[in-house]
């Protein structure tokens, strides 16, 4: 989350929109609009390995979303798992804390640095 928070921030989602989007309910929050709602279900299958057995999901996928863009966000899906599994099977911290990724508004990206020194 520490990556994802920041990146939904910096695309113009609420604190509601990510609040709904981490909650299991999230099909019911009027936070989120249908191609949102899509969008998580979508991740989900990915992550829990059941996208190719969901043909609602899928469905739903294409009414909301060009082919291109289920490709990107399927990637997208999957790169973050890669990463999360390899760092969670290696006990690999992502980033160290004093080296954090912050997200700015715009097209710039920083690393924060430890500021005691």
């Amino acid at each position: 989350m520490s990556h994802n928070v920041p990146l939904g921030h910096k695309i113009g989602l609420t604190e509601a929109q990510i609040a709904a989007a981490q909650s299991d309910a999230y099909r019911d929050s009027p936070a989120l609009d249908d191609s949102q709602k899509a969008a998580v279900r979508w991740a989900e299958a990915v992550t829990l390995m059941q996208a190719r057995d969901d043909d609602g999901a899928f469905a739903e996928m294409k009414r909301y979303f060009s082919e291109k863009q289920i490709v990107e966000i399927t990637v997208f899906c999957g790169m973050w798992n890669y990463s999360n599994r390899l760092c969670e099977a290696l006990h690999i911290d992502l980033e160290r804390p004093d080296k954090r990724i912050e997200f700015q508004t715009g097209d710039t990206v920083s690393i924060a640095t430890d500021r005691r020194k």
